[in-house]
Formats: structure tokens, sequence, C-alpha cells
């Protein structure tokens, strides 16, 4: 048809075609490391129809590495926030505290306008059991990639993704993967974010130090600094 071409098997408008760089096949507005020392950043750009090219390099935290056949940079640290009991926080930069509210909270999300950090959301929903004086984690729900995936008091062992259960261990076109390790439901994404529920009162997100005062919620900024955790 006039106006479409063949693009990856599928009859696509001009503007919506792909590129091919060195052999290999990039989505409209794929971005991706073009050498193997992270050092020329790509972009397949749909309104030229070809791969435009800088050169930049990973951050000082990060290291370039190959992950599913493609280099990208990863980081070399992490932080670690947790959610447990009636429940007491610990944010990512080791400030402790109590909090007893019984609604839905956004516990870590990117908060940040950097365009190398991919967005996501972790709200966790609590609940009173037996005194009103005290609450509990329910729910923990990842949103990612514009995916829903949950882990409830309601369903033990079980993982939600938008709204159906899913088979375990169960991943989504490499982007995430979902699993049971011991007690633990887990959820791992390819920039390692890691979030995990044990169905009861335990929730735990593990950021990469990329995410380093980009974030916010009951987990504060992981800025290295926890004095202004509860700040908004």
């Amino acid at each position: 048809d006039n106006g479409y071409v063949l693009s990856a098997g599928q009859c696509v408008p001009l503007g919506s075609c792909g590129c091919v760089y060195n052999g290999r096949y990039y989505k409209p507005s794929e971005e991706f490391w073009a050498d193997e020392n992270c050092r020329s950043r790509c972009r397949c750009d749909p309104s030229l129809g070809t791969v435009v090219c800088q050169e930049t390099s990973c951050k000082s935290n990060e290291r370039c590495v190959i992950v599913n056949g493609a280099h990208r940079c990863k980081a070399t640290t992490y932080s670690t926030c947790i959610g447990t009991g009636d429940p007491h926080y610990t944010t990512f930069d080791g400030k402790k505290y109590d909090f007893q509210g019984t609604c839905i909270y956004q516990f870590a999300a990117l908060c940040s306008e950097d365009p190398t950090l991919t967005p996501f959301n972790v709200k966790v929903e609590n609940n009173n059991r037996g005194s009103k004086a005290v609450s509990f984690t329910k729910t923990v729900t990842l949103e990612v990639y514009n995916v829903t995936i949950s882990m409830s008091q309601d369903h033990p062992r079980k993982i939600q993704v938008d709204g159906v259960f899913v088979d375990l261990p169960f991943s989504h076109q490499h982007k995430f993967k979902a699993y049971i390790s011991g007690v633990h439901g887990f959820i791992k994404t390819d920039f390692d974010l890691r979030v995990s529920f044990d169905w009861y009162s335990y929730a735990r997100v593990i950021i990469p130090n990329t995410y380093a005062n980009g974030v916010c919620g009951l987990c504060g900024n992981a800025n290295q600094d926890p004095s202004d955790d509860l700040t908004m």
C-alpha cells in the first residue's frame, strides 16, 4: 500500500519504520549502545529512518556489561528499603520510623526527570489486623513498563499481572520476571529494580544507585542523607 513499508515482517506507516544497524533490527525510537565500551549511545530515529548516535558513557557508579546479548550500563551498588511488622520502615538511607496509616501509599517511585532512568512506582496497601492501633502491609504493587504486578495477603504465593494470576516463574518480554524463592515473591526488572513480599507483612525494594536522589515515597530519596527522608 502507498505510504507503507515492510518493517520486522509487518506493514507499517513509513514514519513507524524501524532501523537496521550492524545487521540488527531496532524498533522506532529504540535506544542502544553501539560499542562494547558503552561510549556510543544510538537511537533509531523514525523521522529520519536511520540510526543517530552520540558520544557519551556510563555514569560513575555504573559499568558496561552484556545483558540478553546487548551492552548496557549496570549499577555497581544498591540501596534497600524495608517495611515490616506493624509496620516499621527502614528507608534507602537507613532512617527507621513507624507509620500506622491504613490506606494505599507510594513506597518508592521514580521522581526524577532523568531520561536515562526507567519510570516505576511501588505502592503498598496497609490494613488493620485485630487492633486499630497498628497496621500491616497487605498488598505490594509494582507499576512498570505500563504493566501492573501485585502480591496480596489475600492470595498467598500468587502473583497477578494486570489483574490476572500467572504461572510462576513468569517473564515479560525480557523486561521483568516474577518468581518465588523461599517464603517471598520476587519481581526483578531488566534495570535491576527488585521488589519482594512475603504475603504477610514484609515488603522490600532494592534499587540500583543510578536512582540515587531520584526516588521518593515512604522509602525516602536515596541520597545518603537520612535526615531529609521524611520531607516532601
